[in-house]
């Protein structure tokens, strides 16, 4: 057995190697070890230090009985440890490239587009152009359904309707010519019964003419004494006679006030009542453009005719409104004629009293004087109320005549009314049938795959009768936990896989995160769990996912709908930074920015994490090599910030940190190195066995 110093160093990172010595000086050689560890930049406690040491004794017990057993038994000489060897390998360039951190998710690639196909018609599909897989262009034929039945319905109903147009329109022609005829009679003064009024006026007037020369006549031959008298009591009549004709003619005109007020407000009526039915017809075809499956297949044309449509019942809102205010204000005329009639009608009674009144005292004067001036007189009295009842008889012909034309009027525009009305309800179904007979003949209304086909030969569609996805806008619809999602942003660029492409990488944009979460079973912990990504599918716990939907940019060869996509979100990032490999990373043993370096999350010197990693928290270092081209290169510590970390590799920043610096990677390899110079060995062996020997 030989008595040489068997160096073996221990992996468990938080346990302090030691060198173990066969034979009496094993424990002197400790306590060396142990001191020397001590120049290490990483502070322990003193509780921690004691632990070691007992640990550190205990291995060394367990050491010295394996070299002296074991290399007898293998028949091999035990190796040595070089505490100053650097395996050129392990050293490394500082570089500028980028660095970028990502979550990781696992989604679906889907149309951003998908159009399923409807026809309004109820009829057997005759012909069938596509199937699934099918790529079609927009506006290709893809199948026709029977139509036949439609274009009889069609042709009987624009039959009604050519017939309907015909009747409706010779009415209104026929009323356009009643209020013509009307309006040209009473403008040019044909109207009849206008003109045997005035007649009847002429002869009246000619009679009271003929009365009052007789009565002048008899009068002169009386005392001028006797005169006077008589004519104060003509002067009264007269004034009576007048203020009851004045009165009479009022009431005739507040009678036909009424009658004209009664037809305004039939009139505003019928507006009003035409406008309501306009409205609702507009509102039933919006319904029905709503509901018409052809249009939705055609969103622009359907957005169109929704617009238009609402635009019209915008427009029919305030006439309608309109036409309520025109129809209470002709009512509240209707009530103010009437009582504007009845106040002419008592007029009139008080006025024809006092000309009763005026009568029979002109009688008395008369009867005072002789009976022959009495009945010339009478006769006078007589013609003056033929003349004043002729007046009011002409006043009331024209007011007719007035009337009538307004009938005519009215008459005229109820039948435009309900040609309106009627048309409008006869274009409609016309309308639904065309566009059923169009919804026949089936086209794409985008292009891109036919993902889907329900419909079948012979035999009338049940629902849709296809579907058609666009396969040059893709989205992924994917989740991410709870976890993550604070992380994600919109507009976060994305690079994803498919098995079927390989590595090829497709990019994408993140679009949408949704606000609202949904519960489902979660998937196992795996890789992207930390991040907060959907790491795939599997029973677990219930978690909190958030939908996410990315937008497929740039180059989509090979790319199908339905396949899988493994996501990296890129959440953060640098630009031709300093970068070194994440194995160079060390936790610093001393405070940077006031923070302490021994925190929880930031283990301390002696505690140390496995080869390539380090603490997510606390100061960082790495190993810089000075002089890396002598065969004896310098080891020194530099303290570092860690800018981002991703794909193996830190971005960093430190005080004489460049491009081209030399560092160590797998640095927790080289920590007895710190301040002291090594020698470069080629193989990662040679670090283990000084002499060569291989075993």
């Amino acid at each position: 057995m030989s008595d040489e110093p068997v160096i073996t160093p221990v992996d468990d990172p938080t346990v302090t190697p030691v060198t173990a010595v066969a034979g009496e000086g094993s424990a002197k050689s400790s306590k060396s070890l142990i001191k020397d560890k001590k120049k290490l930049k990483f502070g322990k406690k003193k509780s921690s230090k004691k632990k070691k040491i007992i640990i550190g004794v205990s291995v060394v017990a367990v050491l010295v009985v394996a070299g002296l057993v074991v290399p007898p038994l293998l028949g091999i000489g035990a190796p040595k440890y070089d505490p100053t060897a650097v395996y050129r390998g392990d050293v490394a360039t500082v570089t500028k490239d980028d660095v970028t951190k990502s979550l990781s998710m696992t989604g679906t690639l889907k149309s951003a587009k998908s159009m399923t196909l409807f026809s309004s018609l109820n009829s057997k599909v005759q012909t069938l152009n596509v199937k699934p897989g099918d790529r079609v262009s927009r506006g290709q034929f893809l199948a026709q359904l029977d139509s036949s039945e439609a274009m009889s319905q069609l042709s009987s109903q624009q039959s009604q309707l050519n017939e309907s147009r015909v009747t409706q329109q010779n009415s209104i022609d026929e009323a356009a010519q009643n209020y013509q005829n009307a309006k040209s009679a009473l403008d040019q003064g044909l109207n009849q019964d206008i003109r045997g009024a005035q007649t009847a006026l002429h002869e009246a007037q000619n009679e009271y003419v003929k009365a009052s020369r007789a009565y002048d006549q008899m009068k002169q031959e009386k005392d001028n004494r006797t005169l006077q008298a008589l004519l104060d009591q003509e002067n009264a009549l007269r004034s009576a006679n007048q203020e009851a004709e004045n009165a009479k003619m009022e009431a005739n005109r507040a009678g036909a006030a009424v009658a004209d007020a009664k037809t305004q407000r039939d009139i505003a009526a019928i507006e009003r009542d035409s406008a309501k039915d306009d409205l609702a017809l507009a509102r039933k075809e919006l319904e029905r453009i709503k509901k018409d499956p052809t249009l939705k297949a055609y969103p622009n044309k359907l957005a169109e005719l929704i617009e238009a449509t609402k635009q019209r019942i915008a427009e029919l809102l305030s006439e309608v409104d309109a036409k309520d205010q025109n129809a209470d204000a002709t009512e509240k005329a209707v009530k103010d004629a009437w009582s504007q009639q009845a106040q002419a009608k008592q007029n009139a009674n008080h006025a024809s009293e006092n000309l009763g009144m005026a009568r029979r005292q002109f009688r008395a004067a008369l009867r005072q004087i002789d009976s022959q001036i009495a009945d010339a007189g009478e006769a006078v009295a007589k013609a003056q109320t033929g003349v004043s009842d002729a007046k009011v008889a002409l006043d009331s012909a024209k007011i007719h005549a007035a009337q009538e034309v307004n009938s005519n009027l009215r008459a005229l525009r109820a039948a435009q009314a309900t040609a309106g009305s009627g048309m409008a309800e006869g274009q409609s179904a016309i309308q639904k049938l065309r566009a059923d007979i169009s919804s026949a003949h089936v086209t794409s209304p985008m292009a891109g795959i036919v993902t889907s086909v329900t419909a079948k030969v012979g035999a009338a569609p049940e629902g849709s009768l296809m579907t058609v996805e666009d396969d040059q806008n893709m989205v992924i619809e994917t989740q991410i936990k709870e976890s993550g999602v604070a992380k994600l942003n919109v507009g976060n660029q994305v690079t994803f896989t498919t098995p079927a492409t390989g590595d090829k990488e497709f990019t994408g944009t993140v679009a949408f995160i949704s606000p609202a979460a949904v519960d489902q079973t979660a998937a196992p912990s795996g890789p992207g769990a930390d991040q907060g990504g959907s790491s795939g599918s599997g029973s677990g716990n219930t978690s909190v996912m958030f939908p996410v939907q990315i937008t497929v940019t740039g180059d989509l060869q090979g790319l199908r709908l339905g396949s899988t996509a493994k996501v990296k979100a890129i959440i953060a990032g640098q630009k031709n930074a300093l970068t070194v490999p994440k194995g160079a990373l060390i936790d610093s043993a001393t405070p940077v920015d006031g923070q302490d370096s021994h925190s929880p999350k930031a283990p301390v010197s002696g505690g140390m994490m496995a080869p390539g990693t380090s603490a997510d928290d606390g100061p960082k270092s790495v190993l810089v090599v000075e002089n890396p081209d002598s065969e004896q290169p310098k080891i020194r510590e530099v303290q570092v910030e860690v800018l981002v970390e991703g794909n193996g590799m830190a971005a960093i920043k430190g005080k004489g940190i460049k491009d081209g610096t030399s560092v160590l990677d797998n640095a927790m390899n080289y920590l007895d190195l710190i301040g002291e110079t090594g020698h470069y060995v080629d193989t990662p062996q040679t670090m283990e066995q000084t002499d060569g020997a291989m075993g």
